[in-house]
């Protein structure tokens, strides 16, 4: 069961655009009591008085290692939700990322 309405999310940036992933949860949601990000890059942060968890991931460069196109990228950045129930769930955030023009 998740609390959220959404569990993963798509967006599209630039090297150096920050992209941002919305999710809000349904009622009867429990105490948050941590979160945990797959990546120094995405940062979460948790609004209980929206119900919304905002998901902010800031692409670097993008290393040559993980370009299967050259200029374009595409990550899967994850987020743990650590409930007061002992419950927990994980929310993806699917990032394309392209090199500047």
């Amino acid at each position: 069961m998740s609390y959220f309405e959404k569990q993963s999310y798509k967006a599209t940036t630039v090297v150096g655009t920050k992209a941002k992933a919305v999710f809000k949860a349904k009622d009867g949601i429990p105490k948050i009591m941590a979160l945990q990000s797959s990546c120094g890059c995405t940062t979460p942060v948790y609004n209980p008085g929206t119900k919304e968890l905002t998901v902010i991931y800031t692409p670097k460069a993008i290393p040559r290692h993980l370009m299967p196109v050259p200029g374009f990228t595409k990550v899967r950045q994850t987020v743990s939700v650590i409930y007061s129930n002992t419950h927990s769930e994980i929310l993806q955030f699917e990032i394309e990322t392209h090199k500047k023009k």
